[in-house]
């Protein structure tokens, strides 16, 4: 579950990251990318490979955060 509105970037400030990767559950420090249907997100290259096989939210959470895939 992330807690969009401040988390990523705020860990490399020397405070505690707000927000958990949906894919791997660790706390996200840095760039944080998130969902705006359902407010689940995480580490970038984490979703980049997530989606790339999948439409799905990895939370399992049922939101369709990919419309379409990229064509390659």
């Amino acid at each position: 579950v992330v807690s969009v509105g401040g988390g990523g970037a705020s860990a490399s400030l020397g405070r505690p990251a707000r927000a958990t990767c949906a894919v791997c559950q660790i706390p996200v420090r840095g760039l944080l990318v998130w969902c705006q249907g359902c407010g689940h997100g995480g580490h970038a290259a984490h979703l980049r490979k997530w989606f790339e096989g999948n439409l799905e939210c990895p939370t399992g959470c049922g939101h369709i955060c990919l419309l379409r895939r990229r064509a390659k």
